[in-house]
């Protein structure tokens, strides 16, 4: 299934709206999977890894949840050490 990267601003998100946020996209859904997350509330990002069919159901599965991206990348490759 394809991965998707995305961007977040939360820089307006204490710790506990952001837990919040990854918990509603963790919810679970017949077509998009939050594999993994990553942020900083100091620097206001939040990056994460989706699985889904493609871009399209990703950005209406994301406005959906009311989460506005910075980007979305699709990942073609992954390189490993």
């Amino acid at each position: 299934m394809p991965q998707f990267l995305t961007s977040t601003v939360i820089s307006c998100l204490n710790r506990q709206d952001v837990e919040a946020l990854i918990k509603d996209l963790r919810a679970p859904s017949p077509q998009v999977k939050l594999d993994k997350a990553w942020g900083s509330t100091a620097e206001g990002k939040l990056i994460c890894l989706f699985s889904t069919g493609d871009r399209a159901t990703l950005q209406q599965f994301l406005k959906l949840k009311h989460v506005h991206t910075e980007w979305i990348v699709n990942v073609e490759t992954e390189w490993n050490p």
